[in-house]
């Protein structure tokens, strides 16, 4: 019977990273108030199994409370408050295959918050940095622009210093943006099925 030792071990374990890394899913979902009761918690997460979601960021959560929580199946769920007048909320599904390499967790702000993952390629540390934001509403930002645009300058202060010290960083949410029909010079970052006017969001 041949042994397997630390380096066996630590083989085994790169190649499950591998297929993780190759195999990620990740997602953005405002469930609009409906993750404060451990039963549409539970939803969520049958949901995000079904789709074989890996990581997902949650806006409008409504969940008041800054806890992690572990669910049947051992995915988890990681809840950062909610905004100061009690609207808004941010959250983290991952699933259990993942939860293992969550190497940090930030809230920067009510609307900004990131997770970072760490694994292993080529036996080398690779770092994964997931920002989940919820943007203002149209309304919100017509009557005060100013606060999109700190919210904006805020989101890109973030962003650099995250890809300092990170070797992807991802930015999911709900910017409460439209879009719109994709306009000249835009090829490279939008795709063809935008649909309606862009809002200055």
């Amino acid at each position: 019977m041949k042994m397997m030792g630390n380096k066996g071990t630590k083989k085994a374990k790169e190649r499950k990273q591998d297929i993780l890394r190759k195999n990620i899913k990740i997602a953005s979902w405002n469930v609009q108030a409906k993750a404060s009761h451990v039963g549409d918690i539970e939803i969520i997460a049958k949901y995000m199994r079904s789709r074989r979601i890996s990581i997902c960021c949650l806006q409008e959560t409504q969940n008041a409370n800054k806890y992690s929580m572990e669910l049947e199946n051992r995915d988890y769920v990681i809840f950062l408050g909610r905004q100061e007048d009690n609207n808004g909320g941010l959250a983290f599904y991952v699933s259990q295959e993942w939860r293992e390499y969550i190497y940090s967790v930030r809230k920067i702000s009510d609307r900004i918050a990131s997770i970072t993952f760490k694994y292993l390629v080529r036996n080398r540390k690779k770092y994964l940095n997931i920002m989940n934001v919820y943007g203002y509403t149209q309304m919100r930002a017509s009557n005060e622009p100013h606060l999109v645009n700190s919210f904006y300058q805020e989101l890109g202060a973030v962003y650099e210093y995250e890809r300092r010290s990170t070797d992807i960083v991802m930015i999911a949410g709900d910017f409460n943006a439209k879009l719109g029909n994709r306009e000249n010079g835009e090829e490279l970052i939008l795709g063809k099925y935008g649909v309606g006017t862009r809002n200055p969001n």
